[in-house]
């Protein structure tokens, strides 16, 4: 709470004191990787608020087509345990079978069937594509970026490494660039070889 108060006071010390210390083309550089960083974080959250959405509008068909009880209810917390990463979906799952089962018992098996069914689609291939869009980054890197970043550092690994894999993926990408223009430059032939 103390953090969010300060802020702004925070902020303005961190600012000047880059200001103080660093030079003109260092104050320059992390205004970009800040302004990415932005963009990415926030492209994110949309990305994930996006998949939650669809997979709850997936359920709530699939729940209605398959003749699942409360179909609305169960696509509404599909959707928004999917915002949470890797674990969401099961956490969602839990719920939702125990309702299945209290009110429709014989289509309780058939629901996890489905569940299964569709975060596989969902963790393959909607996911990816959607987030992967939102931040710029193609699906399988999505999908590596998720496996190593929960593989270090567990359930919040898998959710965060994407953005910032994907600032570190942009940012190296522009290095490369930079790097191969140069190269460029040297191996043109000048003006006095050309005479």
């Amino acid at each position: 709470a103390y953090f969010l108060v300060s802020k702004e006071k925070l902020g303005k010390l961190i600012k000047n004191s880059v200001e103080a210390f660093a030079n003109q083309k260092t104050i320059s550089y992390l205004g970009h990787v800040l302004d990415l960083s932005n963009e990415t974080f926030r492209g994110f959250i949309v990305g994930q608020l996006t998949d939650a959405l669809i997979v709850g509008i997936i359920t709530f068909i699939g729940s209605s087509i398959f003749n699942f009880p409360y179909p609305i209810l169960i696509g509404f917390i599909a959707g928004i345990t999917n915002i949470i990463p890797v674990l969401g979906p099961f956490i969602g799952a839990v719920p939702c079978f125990f309702i299945i089962l209290m009110a429709a018992p014989d289509k309780a098996f058939f629901y996890l069937i489905f569940v299964v069914i569709l975060q596989q689609v969902d963790g393959n291939f909607i996911c990816p594509k959607i987030v992967g869009d939102s931040i710029g980054l193609d699906g399988i890197w999505v999908i590596f970026a998720v496996i190593v970043g929960g593989g270090l550092f567990g359930i919040i690994g898998s959710f965060l490494f994407v953005p910032v894999f994907a600032i570190l993926f942009k940012l190296y990408n522009e290095y490369l660039a930079k790097r191969l223009e140069v190269k460029r430059l040297k191996a043109a032939p000048s003006n006095a070889d050309k005479a």
